[in-house]
C-alpha cells in the first residue's frame, strides 16, 4: 500500500507534464485562418473588444501536416480599422513555446481587420482576420444610473418638503403682519425673524433645483 502512493502520485506527475506539451491544435481558438500547411489560432479577452479597453490576444501557428506548432518566429500585427487606423504591434514567438501574445487598445468602435504577417522558410505567410469593436455596454451602467436615479428622487422629496415649508412661512407672516399692523417698531422687528425664514427656504430651493439639473446631466 505504502508503495502505490508515490507512484501514483508520479503519475499525475506525468499527465500535468504531457498536457503542456500537448499539440497546439488541441487548443480551442476563438478564430482559425488557413494558409497552405500553415494554420493560425487566434484568441482575445473579451472576445467582443471594447473601444478605449485593452484587449488582450493569445495565438500560434500550427503546421497541419506535421501537427506541431511553430517556434522561434518572429510576426508583424497590422491593425487596420474605421477613420484610416492603421496601427501595428511586433510579437516574438519563443523558441521552446508555439503560443505568443499582444495586448492592443482599440480606439473607436467598428469592424477591424488584423492581420499576422510572418516568415516560414523563406516563405511569407499572411493570416487575415476581423474583429467588431463595440462600445461599453448601456447594462455596464446601470447601477450608476440606478443610483442617481435615487439621489434624484430623494432631492425631488426634499424640495417637496422645503416648499411645504415655505408656505407654511408665508402663511405665518401674512399672519403676523395682519396682527401686528399698528405695533410700529415692534411689528417690523418681530417681521425680521418669518422673514430670513422664508429667505432661507427659498435660496435652499434654489440651491437643490440646482444640483438635482447637475445630477441629471
Amino acid at each position: 500500500m505504502s508503495h502505490r502512493k508515490p507512484l501514483l502520485a508520479i503519475g499525475l506527475v506525468a499527465v500535468l507534464l504531457v498536457g503542456s506539451i500537448s499539440p497546439v491544435t488541441a487548443h480551442s481558438w476563438q478564430t482559425e485562418v488557413e494558409q497552405g500547411d500553415l494554420k493560425l489560432g487566434v484568441s482575445s479577452t473579451p472576445a467582443e473588444p471594447i473601444a478605449g479597453m485593452e484587449t488582450e490576444f493569445s495565438g500560434a501557428i500550427t503546421d497541419t501536416e506535421a501537427e506541431a506548432g511553430v517556434t522561434g518566429a518572429e510576426a508583424e500585427v497590422h491593425i487596420n480599422g474605421p477613420g484610416d487606423v492603421h496601427d501595428h504591434v511586433t510579437v516574438h514567438v519563443p523558441d521552446d513555446d508555439p503560443h505568443f501574445h499582444f495586448a492592443y487598445t482599440f480606439p473607436d468602435e467598428g469592424t477591424y481587420t488584423i492581420t499576422v504577417v510572418t516568415e516560414i522558410d523563406g516563405q511569407e505567410y499572411a493570416f487575415e482576420f476581423q474583429r467588431d469593436v463595440g462600445l461599453i455596454p448601456a447594462e455596464a451602467t446601470g447601477e450608476r444610473m440606478d443610483q442617481i436615479d435615487e439621489d434624484v428622487s430623494e432631492l425631488q422629496q426634499s424640495i417637496d418638503e422645503l416648499q411645504k415649508q415655505n408656505e407654511n412661512l408665508q402663511t405665518q407672516l401674512e399672519n403676523h403682519e395682519e396682527a401686528t399692523a399698528n405695533s410700529g417698531d415692534q411689528a417690523q422687528s418681530s417681521e425680521a425673524l418669518p422673514g430670513f425664514g422664508v429667505a432661507a427656504g427659498t435660496a435652499s430651493i434654489v440651491g437643490l433645483v440646482a444640483f438635482l439639473a447637475g445630477k441629471r446631466n
